[in-house]
Parts: C-alpha cells; structure tokens; sequence
C-alpha cells in the first residue's frame, strides 16, 4: 500500500514537473511571439501551452488500485489525450514553417550573386501537409481507440526528428537537447500503450502491464528522462 501511494505521488510529481517546464517553454515563445507576431511563433507557444495542459491533466490521474477513479473523473483521461493530439500539431505546424538557417556561403570573387533568396520555398511533403484538406489531421479525431494512441507517440517521433533535422541541418544546435526530450516523450507513450493489456486473463501479461507494474515504472521514467533533457 505505502509503495503503491508512493508511486502515484512520484507520478505526480513527473507530470507536474513536466507541465511547468513546458509552460516554461511556452512563456519563451510567447514572449517572442509578442516582439514580431510571426505565425510560426505563434504556433509554437499554443503547442507547448497545450502540452503543459496536458500534463497537468495526466497529473490529476489515480490509479484505481489505490484510491479508485480520478479525482475529476474519467473525462480527464481523454482531456489529456486531445490536449497532447492538438499540442503535437501544432508544433509540428510550427516546426515545419519555420525555416532552417540556411548555411553561410563567401562566394568572394567566384561570382557575383545574392547571398541570400528572398523566399524559402518548402519541399512538396511539407506543403501537402500544411493542406487543411490533408487526411492526416483527422488522425485526431479517434483519440479513445488504440489507433488514436498509437498517434500520440508518433507525433512525439515527428516532432523529435523535426527538431533533430534544425539541430543537424541547419545551424540551431542548441535544438538537440528538445529532439531527445521528445524522443522519450515518443517512448514514454508508446510504453503507455501496454495499459490496454490489462484486461488480459492471462496473468504473467497482466503482471507486466499493471499499474505500478515495472513497464509503468518504465513509463514514468522515460518520462522523466524527457523532462529532464
């Protein structure tokens, strides 16, 4: 019993310390949003507000081993699922109309050309899914399934190689600490996604994927990780 109150406070703890680094994060952006009003800023601080929401929302959530349903019901479980969708999309929107800082050049005397263009045109990918026709957005809208899960930690992935590819490619380096926090946030939920197992009659599954079973001590730790970076 005092193990188990002992995990769900340390839960608690992650998700809260996770949601005041990302409103952290958010006051950044929007502190720049407020200087230019660019809508790649824009975008950017609405991501990371909501992903703070979102953790404070998985913060609220109890085990019903210990003290039964959440405090605010089940409703804050699938709160917290679209609060992260729509986080996740909208800065992967900002990532991907932000352009990289394009790499120095010094033609010299080799040619007389502008060292810089006017207008960054982006691949043909991206701009498919900046399309509002585009069927991926849709992926939000089946967030209590296991498909809509399984969208989850994929926006994680998409948005740690989003930032990986402005860490590398471009010049923004300071960037790759962001790409690996999101990289376990990415593994965090895709270890999360066990919790569907556990109405399984099969008891050597269900003591892997209990709560406060090791994969959740897993969770939680990767989690923490993330914050961490």
């Amino acid at each position: 019993m005092w193990l188990q109150f002992f995990a769900q406070n340390a839960h608690f703890a992650i998700c809260l310390f996770a949601a005041l680094v990302s409103m952290g994060i958010c006051w950044l952006y929007l502190d720049a949003w407020t200087s230019r009003h660019d809508a790649k800023e824009l975008f950017k601080w609405v991501g990371f507000g909501l992903l703070g929401i979102s953790f404070l929302l998985q913060a609220t959530r109890i085990e019903q081993t210990v003290l039964g349903q959440s405090v605010f019901g089940n409703w804050t479980i699938s709160a917290a699922y679209i609060t992260q969708a729509l986080a996740f999309i909208s800065i992967i929107i900002g990532q991907l109309i932000d352009p990289l800082q394009a790499v120095p050049k010094n033609p010299g005397l080799q040619q007389d050309e502008p060292q810089e263009k006017s207008s960054i045109k982006l691949p043909e990918s991206i701009e498919k899914l900046l399309k509002p026709e585009d069927k991926k957005s849709h992926a939000v809208m089946p967030l209590l399934t296991l498909g809509g899960k399984i969208a989850i930690p994929l926006g994680g992935l998409s948005i740690a190689a989003l930032y990986w590819r402005r860490a590398t490619t471009g010049l923004e380096r300071h960037y790759k600490p962001v790409a690996r926090a999101f990289l376990f946030f990415a593994i965090s939920d895709a270890i999360g996604l066990a919790s569907v197992l556990r109405d399984t009659t099969n008891p050597l599954i269900y003591g892997w994927v209990a709560a406060f079973g090791w994969i959740w001590w897993l969770q939680q730790l990767t989690l923490l990780a993330g914050v961490i970076y």
